[in-house]
């Protein structure tokens, strides 16, 4: 009989022992799926976040061209040239406004502020512009366009730099 409740007591034991370890193992994938599925959404919003952003900042760059493209025509007289740019003004301005409504719904809240400097800043020089090609005398356009062409460097400074510490790449 002893023998028969050692061999009991053993197998009880090795049973526990295997349910205990079985239970270990699986907590511990379970666990290690949670963070490798955490980790991949932070990639994905890290992803999207910085695609937002580059559209964002690639809208403000054909806005600098165009600028420099009106101004150029405007400065050899070619009125009908700077004219078709400032026609496509309208459309830059839808494109930095989705592109910020995106860069807004992407988040976080705290490049909100940047956010929106920068899309008022683009859109201000993008109306100044039509403003000084307007003007008769096309030769005062740097003095003119000087403020506007500061607040949106400043703005996509700013922006640039929150986007940075957002995704981690200051």
């Amino acid at each position: 009989m002893p023998d028969n409740t050692l061999a009991l007591a053993t197998g009880i034991l090795t049973a526990v022992t295997a349910l205990s370890a079985t239970w270990v193992a699986g907590r511990g994938a379970i666990l290690a799926a949670r963070a490798e599925a955490r980790e991949t959404r932070h990639d994905r919003l890290a992803d999207s976040r910085r695609a937002s952003y580059v559209n964002l900042l690639n809208t403000v760059i054909d806005i600098r061209w165009q600028l420099i493209a009106a101004m150029n025509f405007a400065k050899v007289g070619d009125a009908t040239a700077a004219d078709a740019i400032m026609r496509t003004r309208n459309t830059m301005v839808s494109e930095i406004q989705r592109h910020r409504t995106v860069a807004l719904l992407e988040g976080p809240r705290t490049l909100n502020a940047a956010t929106h400097a920068l899309s008022h800043a683009a859109v201000q020089l993008m109306l100044d512009l039509e403003k000084v090609l307007n003007n008769p005398q096309p030769s005062s356009m740097e003095t003119l366009l000087g403020p506007s062409m500061a607040q949106l460097n400043a703005a996509t400074d700013r922006f640039l730099h929150g986007a940075q510490e957002i995704l981690g790449t200051v």
